[in-house]
């Protein structure tokens, strides 16, 4: 891993050699997306941490889920918050992507924390509208608190309201703002940033500039980008000096990685370095 131990949200701006791989929804070209198979299957791949989302069910608990619905990636129907975490562990989020994930569950945000290292870094996307902002916030700082994963713990969402609230009731979390090109403008111009105080930005890359980065790390900020894939290499965003990549094939960008060391590490005449 390129970070110490401990220190995978909170190391300075720019400090690593190259970019945190982070496994999109554990890896979603890979796997089913945010199921323990995916997850396992990212920590085995190399990658530095996974991201995740979380939703509340209907009897208050953090599924592990995308959507808003669940047709796209379970046998179920309906929307997610109309079920309990015990009814959304009765469908199958597995056979969807392939016949050999058949049973595969929607998880709950406490299963993840148990499944991998408690030092492994996750980063939790909260998907929140309106209201909802302030209970799914809670709820998340409530698990991560129950667990004692607060260095290994980012929280993330594009609805700065529920960042905003996080700050305010629990300052201890590493919080991270996303957003987007296809956003309005209040959104995509962060108005809200100075208030939700993120130790992290995670912009796609129709938003990530050279600027951006460069500003970002002035303001003691480190920078996720998103929506990577088919865009620049590890080669190019190391160069970047950008601090993280979530990615939907941790597998290519881990393997990029490791050809970059072995390369950086011999001389100009191919001997290594000593």
């Amino acid at each position: 891993m390129m970070y110490a131990k401990g220190t995978a949200w909170t190391a300075p701006p720019g400090s690593r050699g190259y970019p945190m791989v982070i496994a999109h929804r554990g890896g979603s070209d890979l796997a089913p997306e945010n199921t323990l198979a995916a997850f396992r299957n990212a920590l085995d791949l190399g990658a530095d941490a996974i991201e995740l989302d979380v939703r509340l069910t209907r009897d208050r608990r953090l599924a592990v889920f995308h959507d808003r619905r669940l047709e796209r990636t379970t046998m179920g129907s309906g929307v997610i918050g109309t079920f309990t975490m015990e009814e959304l562990k009765r469908l199958d989020a597995g056979s969807w992507y392939g016949p050999e994930y058949a049973g595969e569950g929607v998880p709950s945000l406490e299963e993840v924390f148990e499944a991998l290292p408690e030092d492994f870094p996750i980063y939790v996307e909260m998907k929140a509208r309106g209201p909802n902002g302030l209970s799914l916030a809670s709820a998340v700082a409530g698990v991560i608190r129950r667990y004692d994963r607060w260095e290994s713990s980012m929280v993330a969402s594009f609805n700065p309201i529920s960042i905003i609230y996080l700050r305010l009731a629990h300052s201890r979390i590493v919080r991270g703002y996303i957003w987007s090109h296809k956003h309005v403008l209040p959104l995509r111009a962060r108005w809200l940033e100075p208030l939700a105080a993120p130790r992290w930005l995670a912009p796609d890359r129709g938003t990530l500039t050279p600027r951006l980065l460069a500003r970002a790390h002035a303001q003691g900020k480190l920078v996720a980008a998103w929506d990577m894939d088919g865009g620049p290499d590890m080669d190019s965003m190391s160069r970047m000096v950008l601090d993280a990549v979530i990615t939907d094939r941790p597998d290519i960008m881990v393997a990029q990685r490791h050809g970059l060391v072995r390369e950086r590490s011999r001389g100009p005449g191919g001997q290594p370095l000593r």
